[in-house]
């Protein structure tokens, strides 16, 4: 990844290849790969019999020490990356500001602030990726725009999405943009259709939208099945803008399904994946289906325990509305199983890493590990309650939280089984 540049164009077509080890021999014995109009489908036909692969039993470093500089103080801290000498970057949105943290774990620069200035984030900053040299920053406020940076921030470039090509179709969501400058995000209309008062849960469409900070765009690429929705009349509840309001209202239902998108990789690719389904998709930089993978796996059935977790968390996340909350949960159709996956992400080593649907009582989550060419080549279970910001080659960058709230990004290695 080196000398990141937004406006040099990176358009790739990712090639099937042939494993060379005697693992990936076994894997490519129980995958099958076909073509369909160009696209390649992968299908992995023994699931069950992946190489597992472990976390270190202590973290490599961790970053949020309550004694540390109060510059380095993590709040917010939702996206973070590892730089090509060791260093690690985090966006630490709560502060708008960047932090870069030697391998020693020293402060060597914290820049940024709230502004729409250049330099200065309008809304979360977002790591997007870094090398030895660049750091490259999306900022997701009103006025959208890619910022690169020194290691120890200076601004050298920054470039502003047009207007005219910001999508304006609906609610959007799983923004991803590449060193390039091409963002995929996910749309969905905000006019759900109207399911009754009180049904099964159902979903709209959702689509893949493609444009570039160079003026490209919007396209829609692709339709997927949007969030998994049901209305339900639970009385008075807060209206925008404040005040109440009555009438029915769309809810998403316990362990309900949606659809999730991520990119990243050299060359670059977004993943698109059904939560419902054992199965992604890989569109290429320019927008192209290159690739469907597909894998033997189920969702789970929750036990009454996990229920009742997933209840009490529904109303805690519904402060504002607590007894709309509850209201909402008392129609709520029962639960069956949960989606096959939660959770996408693409490695800086090119592995698609996807995490199986995660109850409240597990411990820790189960990740498949996909090769490049989309062939299932190891399990790694990492906490349930780590939020995984980057995964590389031979590491896993999280955020933790303790029990008062304190945040830490931990780096921890990764064991590889044989």
């Amino acid at each position: 990844m080196k000398g990141i540049g937004l406006l040099v164009a990176s358009v790739a077509v990712i090639g099937m290849s042939a494993c060379r080890d005697r693992q990936g021999q076994l894997q490519q014995d129980r995958t099958t790969v076909r073509d369909s109009a160009g696209t390649a489908i992968v299908v992995n036909r023994a699931s069950a019999e992946m190489t597992d692969w472990r976390l270190a039993p202590t973290p490599e470093r961790v970053i949020g020490d309550p004694e540390a500089h109060p510059v380095a103080q993590l709040f917010r801290a939702y996206s973070a990356t590892r730089t090509g000498t060791g260093d690690i970057v985090i966006g630490n949105s709560g502060t708008s500001q960047i932090l870069v943290v030697t391998k020693d774990g020293s402060l060597l620069a914290a820049f940024g602030r709230r502004g729409r200035g250049p330099g200065e984030f309008g809304g979360m900053a977002r790591v997007i990726a870094s090398d030895a040299d660049a750091i490259l920053i999306e900022d997701l406020g009103l006025q959208r725009k890619l910022l690169r940076f020194t290691l120890t921030g200076e601004l050298v470039e920054e470039v502003v999405l047009p207007t005219r090509v910001i999508f304006r179709g609906g609610a959007w969501s799983d923004p991803a943009a590449s060193p390039a400058g091409v963002e995929f995000i996910l749309a969905e209309p905000l006019d759900a259709p109207n399911l009754g008062r009180v049904t099964r849960p159902q979903r709209g469409p959702l689509f893949v939208v493609r444009f570039t900070y160079h003026g490209d765009g919007p396209d829609t690429l692709a339709t997927y099945p949007g969030t998994e929705l049901f209305n339900a009349d639970v009385g008075p509840q807060p209206a925008f803008g404040g005040g109440t309001a009555s009438g029915p209202r769309s809810v998403a239902p316990l362990f309900g399904s949606k659809t999730r998108l991520a990119g990243g990789g050299t060359p670059w690719r977004a993943v698109v994946a059904d939560q419902a389904r054992a199965s992604y998709d890989v569109f290429g930089e320019d927008g192209s289906l290159v690739r469907r993978v597909q894998w033997q796996a189920t969702g789970r059935v929750p036990t009454s325990r996990d229920i009742t977790l997933a209840r009490e968390e529904f109303v805690r996340s519904r402060r504002q509305d607590p007894a709309g909350a509850r209201r909402s949960l008392n129609v709520m159709p029962p639960v069956e199983e949960t989606p096959v996956l939660d959770q996408l992400m693409v490695g800086r080593d090119n592995r698609v890493w996807v995490r199986a649907y995660a109850l409240p009582t597990d411990a820790a989550a189960q990740w498949w590990v996909f090769s490049e060419e989309g062939v299932l080549i190891a399990t790694l279970n990492i906490p349930r309650e780590a939020q995984v910001l980057e995964i590389g080659d031979d590491y896993v960058l999280t955020r933790m939280m303790d029990d008062l709230d304190v945040e830490r990004i931990e780096l921890w290695p990764i064991q590889r089984g044989n």
